[in-house]
């Protein structure tokens, strides 16, 4: 095992051109991709342009559960792993990254010797050198990304090793980003099934415009569908222009009492 630290950068060359563009189109996809499944797939593809990346995958370490995940896994030799539970009891080369905090190359033999010294077997097809990565955000390691070649030790060297700790550093804040910004949404899918399965009509206003509203909302008022009323004047839920003023004069008192800008009306 070598850390990135160390090690020469081999006979192959890669041109700096490249490798700037490179990042700059995974710098690119971190602010422009809509979710994390997206932005693998950038980054994948990124690389490929100036690495091998037949063997590539990106891990997630979830502390409270003690298990890795796989959210992206290319591989020659092995399918997608399931959820490895025990995860800190496992023999992994991407434990032990995650446990070292900083990127990693193991050859045939140091995997052997790992697992050895573990008493256990390592885990996947054993390949000729390993490469891995860890994400970090505020001293916390949430991953690795890692590449491997089943053909020679000297498919990678360590300036690869060094260009993988770059990317990782840099995708990092942009995972845990978009992986929360998922969960936003998902919690906000699962309120409006909630509103719209209510047998009560409500809406959501904004500056007195309808921003949402659910079926009964849309029955109560005798209209047949949400577009009609999205994006309109609440005074076509009024009788007259006076008892438009009254209710809007009652609304923005609680506004300011409250101090919010929207309202949600059942």
């Amino acid at each position: 095992m070598k850390e990135g630290k160390q090690g020469g950068d081999g006979a192959r060359e890669r041109d700096d051109a490249r490798t700037l563009g490179v990042l700059f189109e995974i710098s690119d996809a971190v602010s422009t991709t809509r979710n994390p499944d997206e932005l693998y797939r950038v980054i994948h593809r990124a690389l490929g342009r100036i690495l091998k990346v037949d063997n590539f995958f990106i891990a997630l370490h979830h502390e409270e559960k003690d298990s890795l995940t796989f959210p992206y896994y290319v591989g020659e030799k092995d399918e997608r792993p399931e959820e490895i539970f025990h995860f800190s009891k496992t023999a992994s080369l991407t434990g032990e990254v995650i446990r070292a905090g900083r990127p990693l190359i193991f050859y045939a033999g140091d995997m052997v010797d790992f697992a050895k010294a573990r008493g256990q077997k390592v885990i996947g097809a054993a390949g000729k050198i390993w490469l891995g990565a860890p994400l970090i955000i505020k001293d916390r390691v949430i991953g690795v990304a890692s590449l491997q070649s089943f053909n020679s030790p000297e498919e990678y060297t360590k300036r690869d090793l060094d260009l993988l700790a770059a990317v990782s550093r840099h995708i990092a804040p942009a995972i845990e980003s978009k992986a929360s910004g998922e969960k936003l949404s998902e919690q906000r899918r699962v309120l409006e099934k909630i509103l719209e399965s209510s047998p009560v009509g409500i809406c959501l206003m904004e500056n007195r415009i309808f921003k949402w509203v659910n079926t009964e909302m849309v029955r109560m008022f005798g209209y047949e569908t949400k577009e009609e009323f999205e994006n309109l004047n609440v005074r076509m839920i009024y009788k007259s222009d006076e008892d438009y003023a009254a209710a809007g004069r009652l609304i923005y008192e609680g506004l300011q009492k409250s101090g919010n800008r929207i309202l949600i009306l059942t």
